[in-house]
């Protein structure tokens, strides 16, 4: 059900129709009935940064992230897609241009390409094969030995010794 209020418009959140409206901002009220003043929500942030509330229906009170009521209230979603993006990186930013439909894969690419999220470099990364202290070790064997005994004595590719010459890998050393 949709309804016109000062040009704001305003849809039943799917699930909570008759108790609870959001509009395009993200700001959600309870409709006015018995118990209930029909007020605007508070919608605290979470531990995550985004923006949260807690909605109840027949005693039961469940919570939801407002990004992702916005989104299923008026953005269309034929690929089905799982997750909510926010293009422009500001979790509080909830309104309904800034948000859009992705999968994992594309929400992550987002949040690297933005530099929201940077990739763990060097022995902070779990898959990382050596210590800081070996790779200053590969750095001043250079041109003393090939990449190939290098590889063979660090228990790792030439290519990766290769890389760290080059400072392709390890770039924070």
């Amino acid at each position: 059900m949709k309804v016109l209020y000062a040009s704001r418009i305003e849809k039943d959140i799917p699930g909570y129709e008759g108790l609870y409206q959001i509009n395009p901002q993200g700001q959600i009220r309870s409709i006015k009935r018995q118990g209930s003043k029909g007020l605007i929500k508070k919608t605290p942030l979470s531990h995550k940064g985004y923006c949260g509330i807690r909605l109840h229906k027949d005693g039961v009170g469940r919570s939801y992230i407002v990004h992702r009521l916005i989104a299923q209230a008026f953005i269309p979603n034929p690929y089905n897609l799982p997750q909510v993006n926010h293009k422009d990186g500001n979790k509080t930013n909830n309104h309904v241009n800034n948000l859009e439909w992705v999968d994992q894969s594309g929400n992550m690419k987002h949040a690297y390409s933005n530099g929201l999220k940077v990739a763990p470099s060097g022995i902070k990364n779990g898959r990382a094969k050596l210590t800081e202290v070996q790779v200053i070790n590969i750095r001043h064997c250079k041109g003393a030995a090939t990449h190939r005994e290098l590889a063979n004595i660090f228990g790792v590719s030439k290519y990766l010794i290769h890389a760290i010459h080059a400072r392709k890998l390890w770039t924070n050393i």
